[in-house]
């Protein structure tokens, strides 16, 4: 399910923000490496914008680290995969929130291992 977030805060931002629930593989890169995956997390989307997105996860990622991230289409559509920098991380009862700013969409991505087995 995907619809526009509302708020005080939204009136500031440059590109809107849409609240978003789906499911996020998160692949962790080891630092000046692009082709070398550290680790495989999964997360859930909160909101998301054309240069931004907000999830919600149990691992604790560190501001200015790289991530992957693939997004699972709500409807069952093709994922999407892009490479993010996390900018923020806040601390929730059960999780942590993670904000990260959007810097490269890859379109033509190979499923990950997981997303492939949940699709078969």
């Amino acid at each position: 399910m995907v619809r526009k977030a509302t708020s005080e805060t939204q009136d500031r931002r440059r590109n809107p923000r849409y609240l978003a629930y789906m499911p996020i593989e998160i692949r962790r890169r080891k630092r000046g490496s692009k082709g070398c995956v550290k680790k495989t997390y999964n997360a859930y989307c909160i909101d998301i914008s054309s240069n931004g997105i907000r999830f919600a996860t149990a691992e604790l990622f560190q501001l200015g680290e790289t991530l992957e991230l693939t997004l699972g289409a709500p409807d069952g559509g093709d994922e999407i995969t892009c490479e993010a920098e996390v900018v923020r991380v806040a601390r929730a009862p059960q999780h942590y929130e993670v904000a990260a700013k959007i810097a490269q969409v890859v379109t033509e991505a190979e499923p990950s291992p997981a997303s492939a087995a949940r699709k078969a």
